[in-house]
C-alpha cells in the first residue's frame, strides 16, 4: 500500500508539473501527460510492442488506450514509414471481435497509437486459475477463430496469437489485441527489436523473415515454421490458435521450458500431448488439434473459417461427443503396448539429446539444432553503456547468460548479468568504472578492469570485488586455466598474471614493426590465446590475428586484414573486418584456417581508437552483438565555456588528444590520429590555420621561447624541436618513455612505464643529457604539470589505492598535499596559477588554490560533464586544457558517441546467418 501511495503521489505531482510529453528524451513518468489531446492517467502494462497506458480522448470524451512504441522502432524512419503503411490496413478491419486502431498520433519523437480500451482480465489472467471448462473454452475459441478469420479475409496475419493478447469481458465476450502488430513492427530491411521477458510470460522473438529469416512470434505459441525462420501466412496463426486451445482445455502451456532455447526445442521436436486434455474433451476437438498443430504447414489446417465450423457445431450439439480411442484405451490406437514404451521412450532420449545440445556448456558439436535470431531487451535503467571503448558483451560458458558494462541512472558504468530467459538484468554492486568483462571457465567469476586495475568479482554478484593487478590501461582481458591473459597498455604486448593475483610476466614481444598486441582470447584448450597484432592501431585493418602457446610461448600467425577473433564451436573464427563480422573455417587442432570467410551480420558496433567490437560467441555456438557503425570516428575539439556551453575548433574524422594551449591561449599542440594525419600538429586555437610538425608521436607540450617537445613511443625517443625552425632539432632514445613536458627551470620531466606496469617520473638536462629521479617508487606517480610560479608540481599517484590528484613543493619534495578527495586524473593549472582543474570520472572538476605564503586547496567543484573521449585508461596526461583565466577549457569531444543500447542481437545457431541464408 505505502508503495502504491507513493507511486500515486508522484503521478499527482506529474500532474500539476508538466503538461506536455517530453521531446528528445526517454519517456519517463508519463501519467498526467499530455500526447495530443490524449491525457494519460494510468499505465496498465508493457511488452515488446511497447508500454501502454490508459488516457481520456478530451474531444470525443472517451476512454483509449495508449500504445507508445519503443525508441528503436519510432527513431527508425524506414520502419515507421512501413509501420504507417501497416496501421492503415490494421486500421481498416471491423469485427466486434478484434480491438480497434483509433490512430498514430506523434508529438516530437514520441510516437504511439491510439487503441480502443478493453477492459477485463486477459484470457492468461483466466488461466492462471487452471483450466476454463470445456464448454467455456470452446465459446472463448469460437469467438478467437471468429476475429482470425475476419482478419485473414483482410489479409491480415496476427502473428503473435497468445493469451496475453486475448480479453474477455464479464459477458463471456472476446476481444484480440495487439492484430497485425508483430508484422507492422517487423522492418524488411533490418532486424526488429523486441522486449524479452520470463519464458513463462512468453517472451516476444524478433525474427527477420527476409535478410535473415526473421518474423515476430512469441516462444512457446510461435509455429515452427516461424522458429526455423522460414516465412510464414495465416497457418502460423492457426498453430497459434491451436496451442491456445490446448492450454485452455489442459490448464498448463503446450510448450515450457527454462529458458527460450528449450521452449523453441519444445516446439521444434516435443510430442503433442493430446492425452494430457481432459477426458471429456470430444473427439472431433482433438482431430482439430491434430491438424491445427501440425508442423508441416502444408498438413496443417488450411482455413480458420473450418476449426470455427467444428466448434459452432459443437456448441450446436450436431458433433457426437464420443472421445478418442486412443485416450479411452490409454495408449496409441494400433500398437501394442511395449513398441508404445519403446517408441517413447527413444522420442524422449532423442529430444533429451537435442535439449542438451543446447544447455551444456562443454557439448560437442556445440552448435544448437535451432536456427533464430532475437533481440534481448536489456532494461531501461541498465541499458548497454554508450561509448563501447572495448568489448562490453561476454557469454557465460553456459551460454545461458550475457555479462555487460551496464550505464546506471547515475551515469556510472557497472557490470551486469542479463539471463537469456528472463527480463531483468542483475546490477553487480562494487564494480563502478568497470570495462571489457570476461568470464572464468567455471562461470563463478568475471573478470573486467576498473581504476586502473584488473578485477573479478563472482558472477552471482556475492562478496566485493578483488583487485587481481595493476593495470595502467587496458586492452581486453581473457581466462585461460588458472592465468588472466590482458593487455595493460595501448602499446603494449600481451601479459599472464595467476588468476588468485600476483606481479604480471609478460607473454608475447612486439615484433619490428608492431605496435599493440590487444584482445585476447582463449581457445577451448586453456593453452593457447589468440589476439590482434597491430602496426597501427589506428588502421584497423592491417592488423594481424595471431595465436600464442601459454606453455611454451610459441606463436602462430593466422591471417592479417582482422582483428578481435574469437573461436566457435562450428569451427569457425569470428573476426572483424572494417564494420562486418566474418566467420572463417578454422582448424582447432593445427591452428590453421582451412576455407574462405563470409560475412555473419554487418554492420556490428566497433570503436574506431581501441578496435574493441561488441560482439561475443558464446561455448555453444550462439552469437551476440550490438548493431551500429562504427563509433569514434569523428572527434570534435571543441572550445567548452565554464558554463558547459561547447562550440567546434576543428571537425575532422582524425581523432585528435592531448591539446596543449600555448601561454598567450592563441594557437595549441595537439596529437592527431588517423592513417593521413598521424603526428603532431600546430593549429590557431580558432581552427582556421594548421600544420603538421612531426608525422608520428605523442603528448606535445610547449616548452620556452616557442620550442615544443613530444614522445614517439614505438622507438621510445623523445623529441626536442622549435616551431619556427630557429634551432636544431634534438632527440634522445629513453625506454619505455611514455609521456614528456617541460619544468620551470627548462628541464624535462618525462615518465616511463616498467615492466609491472608502474609509472615512475624524472628530469631530464636536455644540455648535458643527465636525468634525475623526481617521483619514483612502488607506485605510479606521473602527468606532472607546474605552477605557473615553479614553486609546486601537481601529479596523478595511485598511492592511496585510487587515483588522485596531489601537489608537492618542486623541487625539493618537502611537502606533498592531496588535492582531489573522490579520485581524480589528468590535472591542470590555470595559467594564473589560481585553479587546478581535473577530471573525476565524467567530470570536470576545479579546486581554487593559493600559493602565498605556502600552498593551500580548497573545496571542489564540479563544472561540468566532460564525456568520455576514447583515451580509456591514461589517467595520468591531460587530454584537456585550460585558458589561462579559466573563463574557457580545450576538451576533446567524442561527437558521434553512440547512445545506450536498449538491446543486443541474439543469434542461436549463428551459422545460418552466414551471406544472408
Amino acid at each position: 500500500r505505502a508503495a502504491v501511495a507513493s507511486r500515486q503521489c508522484g503521478a499527482d505531482h506529474e500532474r500539476t508539473a508538466a503538461t506536455r510529453l517530453p521531446v528528445g528524451g526517454r519517456l519517463k513518468r508519463l501519467i498526467g501527460r499530455q500526447l495530443a489531446h490524449f491525457r494519460i492517467t494510468a499505465k496498465l502494462g508493457e511488452g515488446g510492442m511497447g508500454e501502454v497506458y490508459r488516457a481520456q480522448d478530451t474531444k470525443l470524451g472517451r476512454e483509449v488506450a495508449i500504445k507508445v512504441l519503443p525508441r528503436a522502432f519510432s527513431d527508425d524512419a524506414q520502419r515507421m514509414a512501413r509501420f504507417e503503411r501497416e496501421a492503415r490496413v490494421l486500421a481498416s478491419l471491423n469485427h466486434p471481435g478484434i480491438a480497434g486502431i483509433y490512430g498514430l498520433e506523434e508529438d516530437g519523437d514520441v510516437r504511439a497509437l491510439v487503441l480502443e480500451l478493453v477492459e477485463g482480465p486477459t484470457l492468461a489472467d483466466r488461466l492462471a486459475g487452471g483450466p476454463l471448462p470445456v464448454d467455456d473454452a470452446f465459446s472463448v475459441a469460437c469467438q478467437i477463430a471468429e476475429a482470425l478469420e475476419a482478419a485473414h479475409a483482410r489479409g491480415v496475419v496476427h502473428r503473435d496469437l497468445k493469451p496475453q493478447n486475448v480479453k474477455i469481458d464479464p459477458d463471456g465476450r472476446v476481444k484480440v489485441l495487439d492484430f497485425g502488430l508483430a508484422k507492422a513492427l517487423d522492418p524488411v530491411e533490418a532486424s526488429g527489436s523486441a522486449s524479452a521477458s520470463r519464458v513463462a510470460a512468453s517472451p516476444t522473438l524478433t525474427l527477420d523473415a527476409t535478410l535473415h529469416g526473421v518474423i515476430l512470434g512469441t516462444a512457446a505459441y510461435m509455429a515452427p515454421e516461424q522458429a526455423k525462420g522460414a516465412a510464414v501466412d495465416k497457418r502460423a496463426d492457426i498453430w497459434a490458435f491451436g496451442v491456445v486451445l490446448w492450454e485452455m482445455l489442459a490448464g498448463r502451456r503446450l510448450f515450457e521450458g527454462d529458458s527460450v532455447p528449450e521452449t523453441l526445442a519444445g516446439v521444434l521436436k516435443s510430442s503433442i500431448e493430446l492425452e494430457a486434455l481432459p477426458p471429456e474433451t470430444p473427439s472431433a476437438i482433438r482431430r482439430l488439434l491434430r491438424r491445427c498443430l501440425a508442423r508441416d504447414p502444408r498438413a496443417r489446417l488450411h482455413d480458420i473459417a473450418d476449426a470455427r465450423i467444428v466448434l459452432q457445431e459443437l456448441e450446436r450439439g450436431e458433433l457426437p461427443d464420443a472421445v478418442d480411442p486412443a485416450v479411452a484405451t490409454g495408449g496409441r490406437q494400433g500398437l501394442p503396448g511395449w513398441l508404445q514404451w519403446t517408441i517413447g521412450a527413444a522420442a524422449g532420449l532423442l529430444l533429451g539429446f537435442a535439449v542438451a545440445r543446447l544447455v551444456a556448456p562443454d557439448a560437442q558439436p556445440a552448435a544448437p539444432p535451432l536456427r533464430a535470431r532475437l533481440s534481448l531487451a536489456l532494461p531501461a535503467e541498465a541499458p548497454l553503456a554508450a561509448g563501447n571503448f572495448l568489448p562490453s558483451l561476454a557469454f557465460s560458458p553456459a551460454g545461458d547468460s550475457l555479462a555487460y558494462v551496464a550505464e546506471g541512472p547515475d551515469g556510472v558504468r557497472r557490470l551486469a548479468v542479463r539471463r537469456l530467459d528472463t527480463a531483468d538484468a542483475r546490477v553487480i554492486p562494487g564494480t563502478e568504472g568497470a570495462e571489457g568483462p570476461f568470464f572464468s571457465p567455471d562461470g563463478a567469476w568475471i573478470g573486467y578492469w576498473a581504476q586502473w586495475k584488473i578485477r573479478k568479482v563472482r558472477a552471482s554478484g556475492a562478496g566485493l570485488p578483488e583487485v587481481v593487478c595493476d593495470s595502467l590501461d587496458f586492452r581486453g582481458a581473457t581466462w585461460a586455466g588458472n592465468s588472466i591473459v590482458f593487455t595493460p597498455g595501448q602499446t603494449t604486448t600481451l601479459f599472464r598474471v595467476a588468476e588468485s593475483g600476483g606481479e604480471p610476466e609478460p607473454l608475447t614481444t612486439l615484433r619490428e614493426d608492431e605496435t599493440s598486441h590487444r584482445f585476447p582470447h582463449a581457445l577451448p584448450d586453456g593453452d593457447t590465446v589468440l589476439f590482434s597484432s597491430w602496426s597501427n592501431p589506428f588502421d584497423l585493418d592491417r592488423a594481424v590475428i595471431s595465436a600464442v602457446s601459454l606453455s611454451s610461448g610459441t606463436r602462430r600467425d593466422l591471417g592479417d586484414g582482422s582483428h578481435d577473433a574469437r573461436y566457435s564451436p562450428t569451427g569457425h573464427l569470428l573476426y572483424v573486418q572494417g564494420g562486418r563480422l566474418l566467420a572463417v573455417p578454422f582448424d582447432l587442432e593445427e591452428l590453421r584456417i582451412t576455407g574462405a570467410a563470409r560475412v555473419v551480420v554487418e554492420p556490428v558496433v566497433k570503436q574506431r581508437n581501441t578496435g574493441g567490437t561488441q560482439f561475443d560467441v558464446s561455448s555453444r555456438g550462439d552469437l551476440a552483438w550490438v548493431e551500429g557503425d562504427t563509433v569514434g570516428d569523428e572527434v570534435q575539439l571543441v572550445r567548452k565555456e565554464r558554463s558547459g556551453e561547447q562550440t567546434p575548433i576543428f571537425e575532422t574524422r582524425t581523432v585528435h588528444r592531448f591539446p596543449d594551449l600555448a601561454p598567450d591561449d592563441r594557437s595549441l599542440l595537439v596529437q592527431a590520429i588517423g592513417v593521413e594525419e598521424d603526428g603532431i600538429w600546430w593549429m590557431s586555437a580558432d581552427g582556421r590555420q594548421r600544420r603538421r610538425l612531426m608525422s608520428s608521436g605523442s603528448w606535445p607540450a610547449w616548452l620556452p621561447a616557442a620550442r615544443w617537445v613530444a614522445t614517439v613511443e614505438k622507438s621510445n625517443r623523445l623529441v626536442i624541436d622549435s616551431l619556427d625552425g630557429t634551432a636544431p632539432s634534438s632527440s634522445l632514445v629513453i625506454p619505455g618513455l611514455t609521456s614528456a613536458g617541460t619544468a620551470p627551470d627548462g628541464r624535462i620531466v618525462y615518465s616511463v612505464q616498467d615492466s609491472h606496469g608502474d609509472v615512475d617520473t624524472l628530469l631530464l638536462d636536455p644540455e648535458s643529457g643527465d636525468s634525475q629521479a623526481f617521483l619514483t617508487g612502488p607506485t605510479s606517480d606521473g602527468g606532472v604539470q607546474f605552477s605557473p610560479d615553479g614553486r609546486y608540481a601537481s601529479f596523478v599517484s595511485d598511492r592511496t589505492g585510487r587515483f588522485e590528484v596531489f601537489v608537492t613543493s618542486f623541487p625539493d619534495q618537502t611537502a606533498t598535499w592531496q588535492v582531489s578527495t573522490a579520485g581524480g586524473s589528468e590535472a591542470v593549472w590555470r595559467g594564473d596559477g589560481e585553479e587546478i582543474v581535473f577530471r573525476s570520472a565524467n567530470d570536470l572538476v576545479a579546486v581554487p588554490v593559493t600559493t602565498e605564503p605556502t600552498f593551500r586547496a580548497g573545496t571542489p567543484t564540479v563544472l561540468f560533464q566532460m564525456p568520455y573521449d576514447g583515451v580509456l585508461g591514461n589517467a595520468m596526461e591531460p587530454n584537456f586544457d585550460a585558458a589561462s583565466d579559466g573563463s574557457w577549457f580545450l576538451t576533446v569531444y567524442g561527437a558521434d558517441l553512440n547512445e545506450p543500447a536498449g538491446s543486443v542481437e541474439i543469434a542461436l545457431g549463428w551459422s545460418h546467418l552466414l551471406d544472408g541464408n
